[in-house]
């Protein structure tokens, strides 16, 4: 197509043959149809001459399909003026079976071989050659081989079934892990990657090593099970799409284009086609850019789905690795100051929760100066944050407002009765300084008598009463639907006892705060509320 965008499609740095945009075509849930087939040559017509397909998104045959029908009609040369992607699935993610895998693939292809050939992620179904997602709990294997599967990928690559090999889905521990026993490096990682989840660290790994990035779900894939609205709703890349002229999807596809990702986009709308294309020739402003820079992340694809009593994942901080990395950029100082950078999960409340947050308990209780806390919260800022302090980070510029932090705050057993909890919040409030918190959690699953002084922690066992837990959470509720707290949960709460509690909840808490081992944190996954134990929370008093 003389004269159309194909003319000048950049092509990545590090991967030469590879179009900087691929059209990507997992559409949920996955089948493959003529209209597949047909809007995959429409893309070709358009300038698109970069495609991403998977064995599990059952769209292998339709993008093989379009390629030749494209040669058919003179639309290309031959196979060759294409890039094909295709991935391994995790019930072929064993070692013996990827050479075969790969076979399998190039036959619904009706191709002798992929440019890219992708671990889709790192995890393994017990079941081979089943092809589902999400993937059984109990077919989730209990290993990864990582070395038996990257051997064979470097078989399919030294068959030439595969001119590179790469993977999809591995966080930056995991992809260092494959470099340490690669024979052939992996080309490519391909991840979610949009301005509400920038991957900085992740990058400037891939940019280290020699791997190119490649970015799906580039404006969050709004309306998918593992999307996300927060990108297409955004304020602030609305205002600058409007101010420069653009569509919101353009502004997000540059973004990623300036950072030298290659991107994956997904529609099968003509126009929409045709304005993905249309990024070439303007650029964003370094204010445009630092405005993006700021957006609170948020991942979209939790990975929930290959979380597993039995595998080995067991929460999706394992299979991300979050605390890992977050861990090491703290000791290397590159976590001071870098508030976007700190992984977050989501909570029913829609704001993001940072996995690590700054304890204030000291024992005896109250035997740390409120200066010495003040000091330390400062000096850690983010993610958590404390009365004073927070208003002083405020005033100093640390942080912009007090909405850029998470407070949590919890109601104490004296004020565990039905007509004490909203009187509680308002006094944790008037403490606080501030007009809402963002977690308020039930202290322990009992209450006391009202002491003679209601602000004294001190009790004997004598003072224990069982707790009206179904009164004292229906006040809970009502803290929420006031708008005092954002979200509402428990701690040191036993399987037993959240099974009561979610018996009843008309909001489900959203976290229980624990000493880690006390509750399995698989329990709670399975309620889908958050094991706060899970997260990590250091103390102002250990510099550890």
């Amino acid at each position: 197509m003389a004269g159309s965008i194909t003319d000048k499609m950049p092509a990545s740095s590090l991967l030469p043959t590879m179009p900087r945009i691929g059209m990507g075509t997992a559409a949920f849930p996955f089948t493959s149809s003529e209209e597949t087939a047909a809007a995959m040559l429409h893309a070709i017509e358009l300038g698109y001459r970069h495609f991403d397909t998977a064995r599990v998104y059952a769209t292998e045959s339709c993008v093989g399909e379009a390629v030749a029908e494209a040669v058919r009609r003179g639309l290309i040369a031959s196979r060759a003026d294409v890039f094909v992607t295709s991935k391994l699935w995790c019930s072929d993610a064993h070692g013996d079976r990827v050479v075969a895998a790969a076979r399998e693939t190039l036959a619904n292809l009706g191709m002798d071989y992929v440019d890219l050939f992708v671990v889709h992620w790192p995890a393994a179904s017990v079941s081979p050659g089943k092809y589902e997602f999400p993937l059984p709990k109990e077919e989730i294997s209990p290993s990864f081989d990582m070395e038996g599967v990257w051997r064979g990928m470097e078989e399919c690559h030294r068959l030439g079934l595969a001119r590179h090999i790469g993977v999809s889905n591995f966080s930056a521990e995991k992809l260092q892990k494959l470099l340490s026993l690669a024979v052939v490096w992996p080309a490519v990682n391909q991840v979610e990657v949009n301005p509400m989840w920038q991957q900085r660290k992740l990058r400037e790994v891939c940019r280290r090593e020699g791997v190119q990035l490649c970015g799906y779900s580039p404006l969050g894939a709004k309306g998918t099970p593992w999307g996300t609205a927060s990108v297409m709703d955004s304020g602030v890349l609305q205002e600058i799409a409007e101010a420069k002229g653009k569509t919101l999807a353009q502004i997000c596809l540059r973004w990623l284009y300036e950072l030298g990702d290659v991107l994956l986009v997904k529609t099968y709308n003509e126009n929409r086609m045709k304005e993905n294309l249309d990024i070439f020739d303007w650029e964003l402003t370094d204010e445009e850019k630092e405005k993006i820079s700021q957006l609170p992340q948020q991942r979209g694809l939790t990975g929930l789905q290959f979380v597993s009593d039995n595998g080995p994942y067991k929460c999706v901080e394992d299979l991300w690795d979050a605390i890992f990395l977050f861990l090491n950029m703290a000791a290397s100082g590159e976590a001071q100051g870098v508030t976007t950078e700190m992984p977050e999960v989501a909570l029913s409340s829609g704001k993001p929760m940072p996995v690590i947050g700054l304890g204030t308990a000291s024992y005896p209780i109250g035997s740390t100066e409120p200066s010495t806390v003040k000091k330390a919260i400062l000096r850690r800022l983010p993610p958590h944050g404390h009365g004073e302090a927070v208003a002083e980070a405020v005033n100093a510029g640390l942080v912009a407002s007090r909405d850029e932090l998470y407070i949590t705050s919890k109601l104490w057993i004296s004020d565990a009765h039905p007509g004490h909890v909203l009187p509680a919040i308002k006094w944790t409030l008037q403490n606080l300084q501030m007009e809402y918190i963002d977690l308020y959690l039930i202290h322990c699953p009992v209450s006391m008598r009202v002491p003679e002084n209601p602000q004294s922690a001190l009790f004997t066992k004598e003072d224990l009463l069982m707790m009206d837990m179904e009164g004292v959470w229906k006040e809970m509720e009502e803290c929420q639907k006031l708008g005092l707290t954002k979200a509402i949960g428990v701690s040191n709460f036993t399987c037993k006892k959240l099974d009561t509690l979610l018996s009843f909840a008309t909001i489900p808490p959203a976290a229980n705060q624990l000493l880690l081992g006390n509750l399995s944190p698989y329990y709670c996954l399975r309620v889908r509320m958050l094991p706060q134990g899970c997260l990590f929370l250091s103390s102002v008093a250990n510099e550890g």
